[in-house]
């Protein structure tokens, strides 16, 4: 028995001398992040009621200039989190404007709308909508504006194109946007800088880019999204300097505490910092940063600027399921030993030893049926994982061949059509709806003993699920934001909430139905 003991705590000791890694951080940046982790539902809260009290402000006024400027201000608020919705206030504050006959707010409200239109793939239209502009006649406000908006439009539209003609002379223009936007603010303006670092970052001079950023980012502490894209060109700057590791780990904290107190979400910057984080030891912490970010989508501007495929990050967490199996299976013998060695021990004793092998004979079968699950759900997670991560290849495949053989223009037609994303999205579900199946292969007859006899459900041919069985299989995997699984399944919110209460419709107890749905093993 001693001997069997001094085993488990050498074991014990083993997985302590493992586990420990040096730690770099500074407790107070940790803490930090850790309690704008915990705040965000919180921050996120707050903003939502600010931006509904703008709204609820704005819909009680008569149309008026001050109702466009509203409106106006309204759409700005919504670029760092939904450039859908910002783009949908600035169309109606363009229509109020035009109603008003407002010309100058008219002409500022479209170039804004037209700096972001590349941010959604509408790239050429949106340049000639803005060439179209009469400079000449712009208010010299307006010609501040016609120059920053410019060179919004020019940056994002060089983006997505491969090193050549177009996309150098994208960057001219924005060069030439940035010297003229220079004009109209004073040389001591710390905006002054942050243009000529854009400039340098331009020109691919990264040494005087960063230079420029560090020295200003003190002075843009109320221009919180220029600031973090400052940070993020001085982070991505350090990321790849061994010998700058602690600049860079500080950096990406300092930058997630401050966007997740603003109540934003950026998921490239958080499954980088959650890389980071277990790298240096902080693998709780930095799991939760990596299962934020792959949950959340970026509907913001960001996106454009910082698009990651976020999904190469997910083995952090599946290892960590691998390790939870192998632990289990350690744990589970040691407990089969420690059983063991004690019936044999008292094996004189009749009754006791019964009783002994009655525990071993449970345990064994518990252990079995525990582990075979978990090999199940490890492996369905895995083999979904890598099957989302094939599609991302043949995407990057497809993208690559249209674009050599230059066909950008069809290429951008499929992708602003949708034609593409749905095969994809049918390859998804097929593959979701298999390893779903398999995890729970008797989920259809157990969710059909929660309805009433007359509504159940059948499920089709070839085990392919109907888009009402998968918004039931999201609820059962704990899935339960109508706006996230109408993202995941293609669909509109209302859709959703059509089949929800449907299937709650179909209940015998409906009070406890999306309960009773979570349990089903």
């Amino acid at each position: 028995m001693k001997s069997v003991l001094s085993f488990m705590l050498l074991l014990f000791g083993c997985f302590s001398a493992i586990s420990a890694s040096e730690v770099i951080i500074e407790p107070e940046a940790l803490t930090r992040l850790s309690d704008a982790l915990l705040s965000l539902p919180l921050r996120q809260s707050e903003r939502a009621k600010a931006l509904d009290a703008l709204k609820r402000e704005r819909h009680s006024m008569p149309l008026s200039r001050k109702r466009s400027l509203m409106t106006e201000k309204i759409g700005r608020a919504y670029v760092a989190e939904n450039l859908d919705s910002a783009m949908l206030y600035f169309n109606r504050a363009i229509s109020e404007a035009k109603a008003l006959g407002a010309d100058d707010d008219l002409v500022r409200f479209r170039m804004q709308l037209y700096a972001m239109l590349p941010m959604r793939g509408i790239t050429r239209e949106s340049i000639d909508m803005f060439e179209d502009i009469d400079y000449a006649t712009l208010s010299y406000e307006n010609k501040r504006f016609y120059w920053q908006s410019a060179a919004e439009l020019y940056h994002t539209a060089q983006m997505p194109y491969p090193d050549g003609i177009y996309k150098q002379a994208y960057l001219a223009r924005t060069l030439t946007a940035i010297d003229s936007l220079k004009k109209y603010y004073p040389p001591q303006s710390p905006l002054i800088m942050y243009l000529d670092g854009h400039r340098s970052l331009l020109h691919g001079d990264m040494d005087m880019a960063v230079a420029n950023f560090m020295e200003v980012l003190p002075e843009l502490a109320d221009k919180p999204e220029l600031r973090a894209f400052a940070m993020m060109i001085v982070s991505d700057y350090y990321s790849d300097k061994p010998d700058s590791r602690q600049r860079y780990v500080s950096l990406l904290l300092s930058r997630a505490a401050n966007s997740l107190g603003r109540g934003l979400v950026r998921p490239a910057l958080l499954a980088r910092l959650g890389e980071a984080l277990i790298e240096e030891g902080e693998a709780e912490l930095g799991r939760k940063c990596i299962s934020l970010s792959l949950k959340t989508p970026d509907k913001s501007y960001a996106d454009a600027y910082g698009r990651v495929d976020r999904s190469s990050y997910a083995h952090y967490l599946t290892d960590e399921a691998t390790r939870s199996r192998r632990h289990l299976l350690v744990f589970s013998t040691l407990a089969l030993l420690l059983t063991v060695s004690a019936a044999a021990v008292v094996f004189r004793q009749r009754r006791r030893v019964k009783a002994l092998q009655s525990v071993v004979q449970n345990s064994e079968k518990y252990s079995t049926e525990l582990l075979k699950s978990s090999d199940g759900e490890v492996q369905n997670s895995v083999n979904l994982a890598f099957f989302i991560f094939e599609m991302l290849q043949e995407f990057e495949v497809y993208v690559s061949r249209k674009l050599k053989t230059g066909q950008a223009k069809d290429l951008y037609s499929e992708l602003e059509e949708g034609r593409y994303m749905r095969l994809q999205r049918e390859k998804l579900f097929e593959a979701f709806d298999s390893n779903f199946l398999s995890s729970y292969p008797s989920f259809v007859e157990r969710l059909n003993e929660l309805l009433l006899p007359e509504r159940r459900l059948s499920l089709p041919e070839a085990n392919r699920m109907t888009p009402e069985l998968r918004i039931a299989a999201f609820l059962r995997l704990g899935i339960s934001d109508s706006a996230r699984i109408a993202h995941g399944l293609g669909l509109s919110v209302n859709t959703v909430y059509t089949y929800r209460n449907r299937l709650r419709g179909r209940a015998v107890d409906r009070d406890s139905f999306e309960r009773d749905l979570r349990e089903i093993r």
